[in-house]
């Protein structure tokens, strides 16, 4: 008995002392501050064309990125010796699959290669989708381009067939920029151009019948940090 009670004064005992001691808790004001999210560089790009976007169509945002000051523009050729050239990267909407793909070209052997999706899965993807006749695609333009020196060429081009399609010898553009392209130094931010800054170049305007959906009417384009 003398054990037990004993015992029984000593945890009395350190429960009173540990009720007489201050509260220690966090507070606001100790708090560390959060630390704040990296910016990104995106690009934004609208695609408008004369008629709703159509599943026989492939559309296709062309890009050279590249420090090369000597360097040029996505071509409109999609097939011949001149097919894909100076592209090195290319998101398209796939009509018929009604899907967004991206593609690197870092040899001519990757022409070739099916692209894979451009979604969740893909670090440059932010947003993609379709709407009537335009063509919204939101990129991380930092996964593309480092240094303010690179200079970021584009194209935009449409055709009835994928580049990639074994089965079709001669493929060509329905509607594309013509050269001399226009490129942006990656380092300009924020920046926003579109067709009306450079009507030099406007779109080819298609004369088949059955075109509308491929036709570039208006194209712009955003660049900034979020």
């Amino acid at each position: 008995m003398y054990r037990i009670a004993h015992r029984g004064i000593v945890f009395l005992a350190l429960a009173l002392f540990a009720g007489a001691l201050p509260m220690i808790c966090g507070c606001a004001r100790y708090a560390p501050e959060p630390v704040a999210a990296p910016k990104r560089v995106v690009m934004e790009i609208v695609l408008t064309m004369e008629e709703p976007v159509s599943s026989d169509f492939q559309y296709y945002v062309a890009m050279n990125i590249t420090t090369d000051a000597g360097a040029s523009g996505p071509s409109e050729q999609l097939s011949g010796t001149d097919r894909a050239k100076n592209w090195n990267y290319y998101i398209v909407y796939d009509g018929p699959s009604q899907r967004f793909m991206e593609k690197a070209i870092n040899t001519a052997a990757d022409i070739d290669i099916i692209p894979t999706f451009f979604d969740e899965s893909s670090p440059r993807y932010y947003y993609a989708a379709v709407s009537g006749n335009r063509i919204y695609i939101t990129l991380y333009l930092d996964t593309l381009a480092a240094t303010a020196q690179t200079r970021v060429w584009l194209n935009f081009i449409t055709s009835r067939y994928a580049i990639h399609d074994p089965e079709q010898d001669q493929i060509d553009a329905v509607d594309y920029l013509y050269p001399p392209y226009f490129y942006f130094m990656y380092g300009t931010l924020p920046l926003q151009i579109s067709d009306a800054n450079y009507a030099q170049i406007s779109s080819y305007n298609p004369t088949e019948q059955g075109a509308g959906p491929a036709n570039i009417t208006d194209w712009s384009i955003s660049v900034y940090e979020r």
